[in-house]
């Protein structure tokens, strides 16, 4: 028994080591839960509702930006993005920058959400963004690829707008000599769904 478990024990770091060397550097949207559920969605045929979009980023913590849309007969009557939570939130620039933003500045309804993952996936799959990247050892900076987009959608189980949205951008080969690998990502979350009665 304790023989079996040494000879685990000394395999572990291979083990884990291979599972890192076999990550999957391809693109990855599920299209067919998109389709079904913008279709479920368009069925349930709401008009009036209001939800709240907020966002995170790899690279900071908390809340990135956040915005309360109410939606009457399929149009936006309002957009408030003075909701507390957001970081720095009563500054004006960082106001300018989040009405710039496609999903917080453009997004009047569920369906324009919708439209904003396909259109937000393609693009980053078909046209690519360097990142800047500096060797502390060489003192060298130069710019990488990432080499490959991830998707991941998550749906509201009754009415089918999403929940979720992450993108991911995955690169091979890190920033430090060493790494195996790193990935840039955004998060987006709808919260607060509510369907309005008729006024």
């Amino acid at each position: 028994m304790k023989k079996t478990a040494f000879i685990i024990l000394l395999m572990l770091p291979f083990l884990l080591f291979s599972c890192i060397k076999d990550v999957t550097y391809e693109n990855y949207f599920d299209s067919e839960l998109y389709d079904s559920n913008y279709a479920a969605w368009k069925d349930k045929n709401l008009k009036d509702y209001t939800f709240t979009i907020t966002s995170s980023h790899s690279s900071s913590s908390g809340v990135r930006y956040k915005v309360v849309v109410e939606v009457r007969n399929n149009s936006v009557v309002s957009k408030d993005y003075s909701a507390p939570g957001s970081l720095e939130h009563r500054e004006e620039k960082y106001l300018q920058d989040m009405k710039a933003h496609p999903l917080f500045g453009e997004t009047n309804s569920i369906d324009d959400v919708f439209d904003y993952i396909l259109k937000r996936y393609t693009d980053l799959v078909e046209n690519p963004a360097p990142m800047s990247s500096y060797d502390s050892g060489t003192g060298i900076s130069s710019e990488i690829y990432y080499d490959a987009v991830h998707c991941y959608v998550k749906y509201d189980s009754q009415y089918h707008y999403p929940t979720f949205i992450k993108f991911q951008r995955l690169y091979k080969q890190g920033i430090e000599a060493d790494s195996v690998g790193f990935n840039n990502s955004s998060s987006y979350q709808i919260t607060d769904f509510k369907i309005l009665s008729d006024e």
